[in-house]
């Protein structure tokens, strides 16, 4: 025999209502229904397991989780409900920029008007009627907050990782109060700073594979990083069938991996989010101990290009960019105008120069319409790309060029359209060329 005991609060309306029921068997109270279950959340990054156990309640048209249900206001609350929610980890690793040791927490919130602030207390047993008074040992960590989808469950979760963390997002109604999580990198081998100092400077980067101008590729010593970043030219493999070309600005951690050997990693919001252990860049010095180049190399150790100091000049970052991709006014003047001699079906093919582009307005027989960009590639050869939307989202023809034509006294008299190093299959020419 056994007496049981439920209490149900109904803040604001005073009532306490306390029913007592007798006699329950073991089964009968594995029955039971729990209004608010346990819910959980548990991830391991570089070695480092954070976990977190909390209950979740639900709205249940109660108004606002936060200014109904969690009032606002000189107030600690548990994130969850009954039991204290809990933190656990194996490692020491930073919440908010905020350092934690490893072990196990209690969670509380301070819910002020002015903002919330999460109270992680060492005594990781708790009841949501009784939170822990300000005291040491004791972690003080200021919060964010922004707006959501709803959700009618609270929910702890890992939208989003990267590699030397993750983000954790409590939701309730239309409420989000995201944390960082940042854990200890072990991926990386340590660097020294004077070595990766020697490292930094301008470069020219050279694909293996490819004709065009040296991309810029300029490293930096970053908050004990080794940063770069560079511009790429390149297709995306689609299968069989290889896609347009494509033009992006990367921006690259090169991440310690030995002696003068590093890997790729991706960054993004200022942290390496993705690591490309296939692609693998050496340092070779001369003798002198300077950096006489930087290769690139795939994981079966074949070439992938070859990085090496260049004098870009006093040219911003910027700058550089707009140096690949925009024609002098000079050049773009001078193929101006409309070009005869087309392939057929092909009724318009003219070129204009704005603002640093040379651009050409194409037509056809049946109505269509499109308009190319043409990129520098070598002094006197462009290649083209599908500019229609007036961005590089549409891609373009990396063995596809049109050759500037001149006569002998250096004026352009037509462009020839062709495969990189073969016959042209088009000799475009003005009037009179």
């Amino acid at each position: 025999m056994s007496k049981t005991r439920f209490y149900s609060h109904a803040r604001g309306a005073g009532l306490v209502l306390v029913l007592s029921a007798l006699a329950f068997s073991p089964a009968d109270t594995a029955a039971q229904y729990v209004q608010s279950e346990r819910g959980s959340v548990s991830q391991t990054m570089e070695g480092t397991t954070i976990s977190i156990d909390y209950g979740r309640p639900r709205i249940k048209g109660r108004g606002e989780p936060y200014g109904d249900i969690a009032w606002i206001g000189d107030h600690r609350w548990t994130p969850g409900a009954d039991n204290a929610a809990t933190l656990s980890a194996n490692k020491p690793f930073r919440l908010n920029g905020h350092e934690v040791p490893a072990g196990g927490w209690s969670m509380w919130i301070d819910l002020e008007p002015e903002g919330f602030t999460l109270v992680l207390d060492p005594d990781s047993v708790g009841y949501h009627t009784a939170p822990p008074e300000d005291r040491e040992g004791q972690i003080h960590i200021p919060l964010e907050t922004r707006e959501g989808p709803l959700v009618e469950t609270m929910m702890f979760s890992v939208p989003t990782t990267q590699m030397s963390g993750f983000e954790l997002v409590l939701s309730w109604g239309t409420t989000e109060i995201p944390m960082t999580i940042e854990v200890e990198r072990t991926f990386a081998k340590p660097i020294d700073e004077e070595e990766a100092r020697s490292i930094a400077g301008s470069y020219a980067f050279r694909p293996s594979e490819y004709t065009g101008p040296p991309m810029p590729f300029v490293v930096t010593w970053v908050d004990g990083a080794v940063r770069a970043r560079t511009v790429v030219f390149g297709r995306e493999n689609q299968g069989a069938f290889p896609g347009p070309l494509q033009y992006e600005i990367e921006s690259l951690e090169l991440v310690p991996r030995g002696a003068g050997i590093f890997w790729e990693g991706y960054v993004q919001d200022g942290r390496v989010f993705d690591l490309e252990v296939d692609v693998a860049y050496e340092v070779i010095r001369a003798d002198d101990g300077s950096v006489e180049r930087i290769e690139a190399r795939w994981a079966d150790d074949s070439l992938l290009g070859t990085i090496e100091p260049y004098d870009w000049g006093d040219a911003t970052w910027d700058e550089l960019v707009a140096s690949l991709v925009d024609v002098p006014e000079s050049i773009g003047r001078e193929l101006e105008g409309s070009y005869g001699n087309r392939p057929e079906g092909l009724t318009r093919f003219d070129v204009r120069w704005s603002e640093g582009m040379v651009l050409v307005d194409l037509s056809w027989e049946e109505g269509r319409t499109r308009v190319d960009r043409l990129i520098p590639r070598t002094a006197d050869t462009f290649w083209r790309w599908d500019w229609t939307d007036g961005d590089f989202g549409r891609g373009g023809w990396e063995d596809f060029v049109l050759q500037v034509v001149r006569d002998d006294a250096g004026a352009v008299v037509g462009l020839d359209a062709g495969p990189v190093g073969g016959e042209p299959f088009a000799r475009l020419r003005r009037p009179g060329g």
